[in-house]
């Protein structure tokens, strides 16, 4: 409904300007004529991009109902390094990332790499984290799953690599809501 309406308002700009140029035209010297043209096309220009705008702010807060968002934190006693996370939805894959030297680092200094965000229909849902590491006990390769219930409010949910009593990696997930 907001679209139509802006859709509407914007093509009354367009005709708008359009009118009181040719009523310009008409009265005006060819050097007017020529100011008021290029301010009409400034005018449309601008009409444009409000439009756009408007368009971009209406999707980004729609999003919010529904929203997903996967982080992905490693326990700094652990020691290992990420090498590469794949993410599922479902059946479907709807993230990877192969992590670098610098990216390990800022995870192993508490940080967090958020690795995918999405607004997803309510209901019941399947999250699958395939997750390769190397550290102390050589290469690792954990599997998680979470199958959460996903409602109108935004959503955050956390998958920790940590280290467990026997210094092994351990695949923690946590939902934030």
């Amino acid at each position: 409904m907001r679209r139509h309406s802006l859709l509407i308002a914007f093509m009354g700009a367009l005709l708008l300007g359009n009118t009181l140029a040719a009523q310009g035209v008409d009265r005006a010297s060819p050097e007017d004529s020529r100011e008021l043209a290029q301010k009409v096309e400034v005018l449309k220009l601008e009409a444009v991009t409000l439009a756009r705008d408007i368009a971009l702010l209406e999707r980004d807060l729609g999003d919010e109902q529904g929203r997903v968002i996967v982080f992905v934190s490693l326990d700094r006693r652990l020691g290992d390094q990420l090498e590469a996370i794949e993410l599922k939805l479902g059946e479907e894959v709807v993230a990877e990332h192969r992590y670098t030297a610098a990216e390990n680092e800022a995870l192993l200094k508490d940080g967090a790499h958020r690795l995918y965000s999405a607004s997803l229909s309510p209901g019941r849902h399947v999250l699958e984290a395939n997750v390769s590491a190397s550290g102390k006990a050589g290469r690792v390769k954990k599997t998680t799953k979470l199958s959460f219930r996903n409602e109108l409010t935004p959503k955050t949910i956390e998958l920790r690599l940590e280290a467990s009593e026997s210094g092994l990696a351990e695949f923690m997930v946590r939902e934030w809501d």
